[in-house]
């Protein structure tokens, strides 16, 4: 896949519509979650498969909704795998959210609309919208910020998902080294990822309004980039998503003293972070993921999705 087309799918995935009042305006828990998947893989066989990656702390199934033409047919030769993540912090659920319509917009207006049909017909979507539903029940909903355990930030455990990934530090390692000693959730993702050939990710935030980019980690000192050997496309990849948002692409006076031009932002640049899940993609697989962080809220009130 080139650039151009990775680009494409990018927005066509992202900014595909999903906002408005026909969608709802309540999050869903757990449950509801869980029902609102089945539902849509029982209404559209053909397009849908629920499967699950794997088991939280607390015992909540990581459910997945596989939506592609001819979905229960063996993939076809050279069809670009996409993976969309949610929820990784409990307590930053617009994503969950968003994906979940998003899923439910595409399967709905497949027959309808020829650019949804064309992107269903060229590539294996996987949508996990939560991936920390434990953080999510224990989360309070108009909670702007909140990083300390307690907040629904972390795991059953206490653990913040997205510092607790394998770094540049465990290359030489096997996959079952790799999992050695990891939370569940982390456990799930490093199977999912290194068991399947994802090309293009992108992971949903809250706090802040902006698409980041690897490398998230670095040896250098605070503020400064680092610079993967994609740079080029990983910025490329980031600038297609932010001037497709209706606003993060003018990157301040979005959220409180944010500043980030064109509306992306090296990760590390902004705040140097190890054992995050997008570095871990790109270091040990062949997949491209962005971090998208979609609300200066971290868990905004429900009625306020559907302007987000």
């Amino acid at each position: 896949m080139n650039v151009t087309n990775i680009s494409v799918i990018l927005v066509v995935l992202v900014c595909s519509g999903v906002h408005g009042e026909e969608y709802g305006t309540a999050y869903h828990h757990y449950n509801e979650l869980v029902q609102e998947l089945e539902d849509l893989q029982s209404r559209f066989t053909g397009l849908a498969r629920l499967y699950t990656v794997g088991t939280t702390v607390e015992g909540r199934e990581l459910k997945v909704l596989q939506i592609t033409e001819g979905v229960s047919k063996e993939r076809p030769l050279l069809r670009p795998m996409v993976k969309l993540i949610g929820n990784m912090h409990g307590n930053e659920p617009v994503g969950r959210e968003m994906l979940l319509k998003l899923a439910r917009y595409l399967l709905e207006n497949n027959n309808n609309n020829t650019r949804i049909s064309s992107l269903l017909s060229s590539i294996d979507l996987h949508i996990l919208p939560s991936l920390n539903p434990d953080g999510f029940e224990n989360s309070t909903m108009g909670e702007c910020r909140g990083h300390h355990v307690g907040s629904g930030r972390h795991n059953g455990n206490g653990i913040d998902l997205n510092r607790a990934f394998p770094t540049w530090d465990h290359r030489n390692l096997s996959a079952q080294q790799l999992k050695e000693g990891r939370e569940p959730e982390v456990m799930a993702m490093i199977d999912w990822i290194l068991g399947n050939p994802f090309v293009l990710s992108a992971n949903l935030h809250d706090g802040a309004v902006v698409a980041n980019y690897p490398w998230d980690d670095s040896d250098g000192p605070a503020g400064a980039e680092s610079i993967t050997p994609d740079d080029k496309t990983f910025k490329r990849l980031a600038e297609t998503y932010a001037n497709s948002h209706q606003i993060m692409h003018q990157g301040s006076g979005l959220c409180e003293g944010d500043n980030f031009p064109g509306g992306i932002t090296n990760g590390a640049k902004w705040y140097i972070v190890e054992g995050g899940m997008q570095d871990f993609n790109y270091l040990f697989s062949n997949c491209m993921e962005l971090t998208l962080e979609l609300s200066c809220c971290k868990y905004p009130q429900d009625t306020e999705l559907p302007g987000l």
